[in-house]
């Protein structure tokens, strides 16, 4: 079986980013989870409304104080009259991100706009939504208490010298109290864009180690770095940069709130993306996420499977048909990786910052296995032998390819495929093709 990790060379602080471009996707990132909420409290009108959604989340976005969120509409050719969102002048289809289907190609309109809107959501509505996507991050001493009531409740290991209490008003000014450390100490952390975390392992051997789990549990205190749990093999200690987003805050808070400052545990949300620097002191710089304990995927049989062949190449992609046709290319593939039961990235670990993000999004909507194939270095000899073994062992039949590029690698992938006995096509909309070259 072909290890599900890769590695590529550090340069600098890899997720330092700043500029129009972080804003852009920090914005989208709310308008998602947004609009996830939207469907969840009212998925008829959801479902119906396209215009009320992208009118909704425009007024959203200004009661929030998001500029440059503006709602308009179209035709596409699977939906015809439509209505999508722009976010700094880039396209963000709410309704399409939230189902998973595929408009086609979007053709601008704002006459249509008017047309598309009844009224479906109203201001009480999205001052609630405001409230609990927005006002709930903010980390107070309540909001840390009812958190950790809330992990206390679920039977999570503390100290016994903290809890135990028969009287309940002497337990809830404990939790108080540790509630206000908490969140003494996470405050200066909050306004930092990168973070330096650690995570303990044990593992028979370092090849051992499956950069797609990496885990959500970490540490702030390098000495807290202790594997618990762990029962067998050596102990490794990892030192990983995340970004201050991708820490579940809370969550943390209430951890540190019910089991002190000793292990200072920081909980990252499940998917971040985790740049490993180093291992026990040696520099690594390996790209991986973090997936929740006992998240390592199972040998879960899947008829069909949906394939990014060479992920990193989308930069290069964006060298020849230009940034904003790229990012139209991730959104196909997450799209289609959000249809799927079963993703597969094959991904030369080549450090881009489109490639970073397309594996950020792919994590979110489907945790993709990592295939490490760099055609460059790697040859095809072994791929011919080592990614059919990895279909078959899903159960895999049919495959579905996407990723770059159509007239090469994706063409190339099908080929050895379908001399295997699988049944193959290729998703022309997530697909990128080399045509871009002459244009």
């Amino acid at each position: 079986m072909p290890k599900l990790y890769y590695r590529i060379e550090p340069k600098g602080s890899p997720l330092r980013e700043a500029g129009a471009e972080r804003r852009r996707r920090e914005k989208v990132a709310i308008l998602k989870r947004a609009a996830l909420w939207l469907n969840e409290h009212d998925p008829d009108s959801f479902h119906e409304g396209c215009g009320d959604v992208s009118v909704a989340l425009e007024r959203f976005a200004e009661m929030i104080g998001l500029e440059n969120v503006v709602a308009t509409a179209g035709t596409t050719p699977k939906t015809g009259f439509h209505a999508w969102l722009e976010v700094d002048g880039v396209l963000f289809d709410p309704v399409a991100f939230v189902e998973g289907f595929k408009p086609g190609k979007y053709k601008k309109d704002p006459a249509v706009l008017s047309m598309l809107v009844c009224g479906l959501f109203f201001d009480e509505e999205l001052e609630r939504m405001k409230r609990d996507l927005i006002e709930g991050r903010e980390l107070t001493v309540e909001a840390i208490v009812e958190r950790a009531r809330e992990i206390l409740a679920r039977g999570v290991e503390i100290p016994q010298s903290l809890f135990g209490f028969d009287d309940p008003d002497e337990e809830r000014v404990v939790l108080r109290r540790g509630a206000q450390g908490a969140l003494d100490l996470l405050r200066p952390l909050m306004s930092q864009q990168t973070l330096t975390l650690y995570r303990g392992l044990n593992l028979e051997d370092e090849d051992d180690l499956d950069v797609a789990r990496l885990g959500v549990f970490w540490t702030w205190d390098e000495e807290g770095a202790v594997p618990y749990h762990g029962r067998k093999g050596h102990y490794f200690v990892l030192r990983a940069v995340v970004d201050a987003n991708d820490v579940d805050w809370l969550h943390s808070a209430g951890l540190i709130a019910l089991r002190g400052t000793e292990e200072m545990e920081a909980r990252l949300k499940p998917g971040a993306p985790v740049y490993v620097e180093t291992i026990n002191g040696e520099p690594r710089g390996i790209w991986g996420a973090a997936e929740a304990a006992g998240a390592r995927r199972s040998r879960k049989q899947y008829d069909e499977c949906f394939v990014v062949v060479h992920l990193s190449s989308i930069d290069s992609y964006a060298s020849y048909a230009g940034r904003d046709a790229a990012e139209s290319l991730s959104a196909e593939i997450v799209m289609a990786a959000r249809a799927a039961s079963c993703v597969i990235a094959i991904d030369q670990g080549w450090d881009g910052r489109l490639g970073r993000q397309l594996l950020r999004d792919l994590n979110e909507v489907a945790a993709p296995i990592i295939f490490k194939h760099d055609e460059d270095t790697d040859g095809w000899e072994g791929f011919e032998q080592d990614f059919p073994a990895l279909l078959h062992d899903l159960g895999v039949r049919r495959v579905v390819l996407g990723g770059l590029w159509r007239e090469g690698c994706v063409s190339g992938v099908k080929d050895i495929l379908e001399a295997r006995g699988f049944q193959v096509s290729i998703d022309e909309e997530a697909s990128g093709s080399e045509s871009v070259w002459c244009e």
